[in-house]
């Protein structure tokens, strides 16, 4: 059963996931480099995580409520998603 589904390419410079965003599913980064960020008092971008191919880009989306930062891609991409309702039918029923 394949349960990440390609999504599409994003370009480099573009947003894969906005800050403030919570769609019910969580991206991996298929192809390309991107960047964890978040924008500054003076507006500037604060780096703090890169992401390679195979990382998940916002996993913490499936338990945080929203994100508080964007990711970019530095590169052009190509993206996955893996939905939350996938993810809670592997989960071990305890």
């Amino acid at each position: 059963m394949l349960l990440v589904q390609a999504r599409g390419r994003v370009r480099r410079g573009e947003d894969i996931t906005r800050a403030g965003s919570s769609p019910g599913y969580s991206t991996v980064l298929l192809k390309g480099l991107a960047c964890r960020y978040k924008v500054i008092e003076s507006g500037r971008r604060q780096i703090f995580a890169f992401h390679y191919p195979g990382d998940f880009c916002d996993f913490d989306r499936y338990v945080l409520p929203e994100q508080a930062h964007a990711v970019a891609a530095l590169t052009d991409c190509s993206i996955g998603v893996l939905l939350h309702e996938d993810i809670e039918r592997l989960r071990p029923s305890i």
